[in-house]
């Protein structure tokens, strides 16, 4: 009994602190940069880019785009080129905006096609909010990157917001990889708790929540996650049934 004890507490400890996960359906895993041969955290500060560009109009609960990539990223079994950002903490490549409560990823409610990075109630609203949102594209096409600065959880204090997180979003053609770099994020929002982190394919049916388990945990700062490309896939065609239109007005669709 003993034994079985021990090395049920030792499996216990080893989930609870994994630097990895997966696969999913698909394929894909992730690992952090706590694991050895995981990402290295490395800050690329795209605002002293000549070419990169503010998104504006970022509000409370919002999103904006689309914007081109102009590159096409393989992502799941099928491309995308172009992409929208929430002022939650997240980008789609389709339109839509996504609101707390936060699901974990991934989750079947639309928008779907979602990497959220740190989604959780940010917000860019509220008089001298010093959050900004910027994006760039590289030069020889093949990497995006965006990073949300100084933003601000939601709150209802006398100017709206309280707290600051910095992170980024790293989409990558050369090696179809996916990485979240933290630089300096609140682990709490006063009215969400802890961030949803992860990815979804477009519906919803397939992807990643980090860490493993079904919680939400804001990553600590100066910190990475990447989430790898399969080779190969688990499957070489997948086909998901997702609804991207319903005339019933009942439904509200």
């Amino acid at each position: 009994m003993r034994t079985l004890l021990t090395i049920f507490l030792l499996l216990f400890s080893v989930n609870m602190f994994a630097a990895t996960g997966g696969p999913d359906d698909f394929g894909y895993e992730w690992k952090d940069s706590d694991e050895p041969d995981g990402p290295d955290y490395n800050w690329i500060d795209i605002t002293q880019y000549f070419n990169s560009t503010e998104v504006k109009l970022l509000g409370d609960d919002n999103s904006r785009g689309p914007f081109a990539m102009n590159f096409n990223f393989h992502f799941y079994w099928y491309d995308v080129n172009q992409f929208w950002v929430g002022s939650n903490g997240y980008i789609m490549f389709e339109d839509g905006q996504i609101a707390s409560p936060f699901p974990l990823l991934p989750n079947v409610l639309l928008p779907n096609n979602v990497l959220g990075a740190c989604m959780n109630d940010l917000t860019f609203l509220g008089d001298d909010n010093p959050a900004e949102c910027w994006y760039w594209v590289s030069t020889n096409l093949d990497t995006l990157i965006v990073s949300w600065i100084n933003v601000p959880f939601f709150d209802t204090n006398g100017n709206g917001y309280s707290g600051s997180n910095t992170f980024q979003i790293i989409v990558s053609a050369v090696d179809s990889s996916i990485t979240y770099q933290y630089k300096a994020v609140d682990p709490f929002s006063p009215y969400s708790g802890s961030s949803s982190v992860g990815m979804e394919n477009y519906s919803g049916l397939d992807g990643l929540h980090w860490p493993n388990g079904n919680s939400f945990q804001t990553p600590n700062d100066l910190f990475a996650i990447k989430f790898y490309y399969p080779n190969p896939p688990s499957h070489d065609v997948v086909t998901y049934a997702s609804m991207i239109y319903n005339d019933n007005p009942g439904t509200g669709a």
